[in-house]
C-alpha cells in the first residue's frame, strides 16, 4: 500500500467515527482507483456505503473478500454488506466463519451475536457469541449492546436491560442503547420508562422521525390502559403532554 492510500485510509477512518460516511466514501473510491484490490480500503467502502447503497456495499465486501478470504474483519464486513442485501444464509454463514477465522475478535462475536440474534429461532449462539464478546472487549460499549440485542431477541429482558444500561454507563450518549432500552422497557410494560427515553432521544435530535414515531405509538398504547384502569384522562393526557413538550423543546 502506498502513501497516498494509506493517508486516504486514515482520513476516511476518521471521518466514518464521526458518521461522515458519504465524505469517506468519496476518499474511499478514490483509494480504490489507485488500488483496487487493497481488501481493507474495500471493507471500509462497504461499511461506509452499506446503509445508503447495501448493493455497493456489498459489492465491495465481495471484493475484499477475494482478496483476503482469511481475515477474520473482512468476512464479518462481508456478512453484515450480505445481511444489508437480504442475503441471510451467507450473512451467517459468513460470521460464522468469521469466527472460526478469529476466535479471539471481539467485533467478529459482537456481530454474530446480533446477526443470530436477527435471523436464528434458536438463539442460544447468539448468547454464546455475546458472552464472548464481553470476554474480549468488556470496555467496549458496542459489546455490551450486542449482548442487549442477543438477549432481548431471546426475551431475557431483564438481562436485555442489564446490558444496555451498562453500555449507557460506558457511553451515555450511546442513542442506540437508549433506543434500544426504550423497547425493553415497553416489552416489560414500563411504557412511561420508554416515552421518557425516547423524548430524550427527540431532545438530543428533533430530526430524529423515528423515535417521535415510537413515542406517538407508545404514548396511544399508554392511553388506551389509563383510560381501560379509569385513570381520569385529563392526569394522563397531562402526563403525555409533558413528555412530548420536553422532547420537542
Amino acid at each position: 500500500m502506498n502513501d497516498d492510500v494509506t493517508n486516504r485510509l486514515h482520513a476516511a477512518r476518521a471521518l466514518l467515527l464521526v458518521g461522515r460516511n458519504a465524505e469517506a466514501a468519496r476518499i474511499l473510491r478514490d483509494a480504490i482507483r489507485v488500488d483496487p484490490r487493497d481488501a481493507i480500503t474495500l471493507g471500509l467502502l462497504a461499511e461506509a456505503v452499506r446503509d445508503t447503497d447495501p448493493t455497493e456495499s456489498n459489492s465491495a465486501a465481495r471484493s475484499a473478500l477475494d482478496a483476503q478470504p482469511e481475515n477474520a474483519w473482512v468476512v464479518t464486513v462481508a456478512a453484515w454488506s450480505a445481511d444489508a442485501v437480504g442475503d441471510t444464509d451467507e450473512a451467517i454463514r459468513l460470521i460464522r466463519s468469521a469466527q472460526a477465522i478469529d476466535p479471539s475478535s471481539a467485533y467478529a462475536h459482537q456481530s454474530a451475536a446480533q446477526l443470530l440474534a436477527r435471523h436464528v429461532a434458536t438463539s442460544d449462539e447468539a448468547l454464546v457469541a455475546a458472552t464472548r464478546a464481553i470476554e474480549l472487549a468488556p470496555h467496549d460499549v458496542d459489546t455490551w449492546v450486542a449482548a442487549g440485542n442477543a438477549s432481548f431477541g431471546s426475551d431475557r429482558l431483564d438481562e436485555a436491560r442489564t446490558y444496555y444500561e451498562y453500555a449507557l454507563q460506558l457511553d451515555p450518549t450511546n442513542l442506540v442503547a437508549q433506543r434500544n432500552l426504550a423497547e425493553v422497557h415497553d416489552a416489560r410494560g414500563s411504557m412511561m420508562h420508554s416515552m421518557e427515553l425516547l423524548s430524550t432521544l427527540v431532545a438530543l435530535d428533533p430530526t430524529d422521525h423515528e423515535s417521535r414515531q415510537r413515542i406517538d405509538e407508545v404514548a396511544k398504547r399508554f392511553l388506551q390502559e389509563m383510560v381501560w384502569l379509569s385513570v381520569p384522562v385529563g392526569f394522563v393526557l397531562a402526563l403525555v403532554l409533558q413528555l412530548v413538550t420536553e422532547a420537542a423543546g
